[in-house]
């Protein structure tokens, strides 16, 4: 439900018998998690407006062809070739930014941002070109946060047969992160350094990871 103060439309969103304020965009797209079901992000680019303009592979909710943690994830591609490079990459929930660098190799430049709507999920932005927030900022669904890149993908395998379509934004969304994982710390812990929660390499997804879909503009 939506309801208007100081002239601005909030969304309240419901926890367990609690109604919480979330961040509700210009089109008026809110974002919502569920443990079982599917979530929703708002729509994250400025360009291609609807998704006949943009490729999305690999994906929730059918799953793979990732695994473990990352089995829902998605890959979103705009035109081809190198068409999507430097375009913007905004947040598609409200939150707070808990990691924000380069790791090399692997996920290269990301973005985890620890959801306000519930903070059991997080949502991950990877490959950037672009980072445009800070560790410990907060965000509102809209807020630029990245540019679309190829960081961290090897050369060798990028629009090659078989390899990954590069530029891309590699989507995650994580569930539970507030449980443990492994070495007796929490989901939520790995991910503050850029990590992944469990790293399990197999062909199911692990209890971190958590179907979603992102909505039309």
């Amino acid at each position: 439900m939506t309801v208007t103060f100081n002239n601005r439309m909030i969304s309240l969103i419901l926890v367990g018998a609690c109604l919480i304020p979330g961040a509700i965009d210009a089109s008026g797209c809110w974002a919502s998690f569920s443990e079982r079901g599917y979530s929703r992000l708002c729509w994250l680019f400025d360009e291609g407006k609807g998704k006949t303009t943009w490729h999305v592979s690999g994906n929730s909710p059918g799953g793979g062809p990732y695994l473990g943690d990352d089995y829902y994830a998605n890959n979103w591609n705009y035109g081809s070739g190198r068409d999507d490079l430097g375009l913007n990459v905004k947040s598609g929930s409200a939150g707070t930014v808990i990691y924000a660098q380069d790791t090399g190799e692997g996920y290269g430049k990301q973005v985890i941002i620890q959801a306000r709507e519930n903070t059991n999920f997080a949502i991950r932005y990877t490959h950037l070109d672009e980072i445009r927030v800070a560790t410990g900022d907060a965000v509102d669904v809209g807020t630029l946060i990245g540019t679309v890149g190829d960081s961290g993908l090897p050369p060798n395998r990028c629009n090659a047969a078989g390899g990954w379509r590069c530029p891309q934004l590699h989507l995650v969304v994580y569930k539970n992160i507030n449980e443990i994982s492994r070495y007796n710390r929490t989901a939520l812990s790995w991910l503050k350094k850029g990590r992944s929660p469990l790293r399990v390499v197999g062909d199911r997804p692990t209890k971190f990871a958590a179907k979603f879909r992102v909505a039309d503009p």
